[in-house]
């Protein structure tokens, strides 16, 4: 009786194992890197103004980043099912930014690099049985230009290009969900070209297109806990705004992004099919200015997702001109 009991117990405690594997092996799938967007883009992070060029000379400016999300959409942009999952990042950037005297193809000449803060946690449960809960606190991976040219062309309409590069330097560890969320692992190359159109009484119109290119995370962790070769897709992202000057120092108005992956996701070399990661959001904004300061907030609100989680997100940006 006795060692019936035992294989019994032993038997449901192999069941459980082995659901639990391929739940595991079925979220897994996913690539955990997708978990709160499989890019170093941060998605909306420009707004009012975008594409106009200050003037020469030094300034900050500081991006506070909070995301959070309590589902996760597949392919078809469908909750996953039996899936409770839980994110939530929160991020803040100082961005040092230097505008010369020179000008190169008649676009004024800058550059600048930042090094952002992270604290992320990440949580996910498929029919009770937990796949991952974790947190983390550390260093993101470090972001430079080295090319920025603004163009003023008169009519109210203004230009500016850059080369943006983000290196894998932040806490990477990949046995950590929530380390994935901190640092990427791998470079991502990011060609942008923005405008800002003024008409009527101050009335701004400003957009953003940054096209994603990115290396290959080599130290990838399979659900067999071995590495793999994880090389995320390119990616195209457009943020958006508009805004109206209510008074000499405060406009309100809109702002958003869309992203879609143009390129599918590899895991050793092999493409991991209907798994590109798409969304759009929208919300208000408002800026205020006071002398060398401008303050902005903006709230956007995830309406559409596929491959990833949908939820919502707040800016505070704080900028200074020495």
């Amino acid at each position: 009786m006795y060692n019936l009991l035992a294989t019994q117990r032993l038997s449901q405690s192999m069941l459980k194992s082995l659901v639990t594997l391929c739940l595991i092996l079925f979220f897994w799938d996913i690539p955990i890197a997708k978990s709160a967007g499989n890019s170093h883009y941060a998605d909306g992070s420009e707004g009012f103004f975008c594409g106009f060029t200050p003037e020469p000379g030094f300034y900050i400016v500081n991006y506070n980043y909070w995301y959070t999300a309590s589902s996760y959409k597949d392919n078809k942009g469908q909750d996953v099912a039996g899936l409770d999952f839980h994110v939530n990042v929160w991020a803040t950037a100082p961005r040092f930014l230097y505008f010369t005297n020179k000008k190169i193809f008649g676009g004024l000449y800058g550059f600048y690099a930042a090094i952002p803060l992270y604290y992320a946690e990440i949580e996910a449960e498929q029919h009770s049985i937990e796949l991952m809960n974790d947190s983390h606190l550390g260093i993101g991976d470090f972001f430079f230009s080295p090319l920025i040219l603004g163009w003023h062309l008169g009519r109210g309409l203004h230009w500016t290009f850059s080369f943006d590069i983000y290196a894998p330097t932040g806490d990477y560890e990949a046995e950590k969900p929530a380390n994935t969320l901190v640092s990427k692992n791998y470079w991502s190359f990011q060609p942008n070209l923005a405008f800002t159109f003024l008409t009527g009484p101050g009335i701004d119109i400003s957009g953003k297109f940054t096209l994603e290119f990115n290396t290959t995370n080599k130290d990838y962790i399979t659900p067999f806990f071995t590495k793999a070769e994880y090389s995320p897709g390119s990616s195209i992202h457009f943020d958006f705004a508009a805004s109206f000057p209510f008074s000499s120092n405060f406009r309100a108005g809109i702002n958003g992004f869309y992203f879609t992956q143009i390129e599918d996701d590899k895991l050793d070399g092999r493409k991991l099919e209907n798994m590109k990661a798409q969304g759009f959001a929208i919300g208000p904004a408002f800026e205020i200015t006071s002398g060398k300061w401008i303050i902005s907030f903006k709230e956007q609100f995830e309406l559409m997702a596929h491959n990833g989680p949908k939820g919502c997100v707040s800016w505070l940006n704080i900028y200074y001109d020495f």
